[in-house]
């Protein structure tokens, strides 16, 4: 798959909340996610249209795998920064 725009990758995904917001009732909607995808690939990836089945196929999965690993690699962060303390030692523990 091409280099792809992060930002106008993201940008799509938010405007199509059957994608990514389990709160919405489109969400279990297979034929309009299924549409959506295909949407976003046309945004982001280019000449989608022109390309044969097989490959926009192909190129589909890669996407939805691409946002996959974005939005765990986010989840991660926010995780990882919600563990974090903040920058105060604690007292020191005196052992006998």
């Amino acid at each position: 798959m091409e280099h792809l725009d992060v930002e106008l990758f993201i940008d799509a995904i938010e405007k199509r909340p059957s994608l990514w917001d389990s709160s919405s009732g489109d969400y279990k909607n297979r034929q309009l996610k299924r549409d959506d995808w295909k949407e976003v690939c046309e945004i982001v990836i280019q000449k989608f249209g022109e390309k044969d089945e097989k490959e926009r196929q192909e190129i589909g999965r890669e996407v939805q795998l691409k946002w996959k690993s974005l939005r765990d690699a986010y989840v991660r962060t926010i995780r990882q920064s919600k563990g974090k303390k903040s920058g105060a030692s604690a007292k020191a523990v005196k052992t006998t």
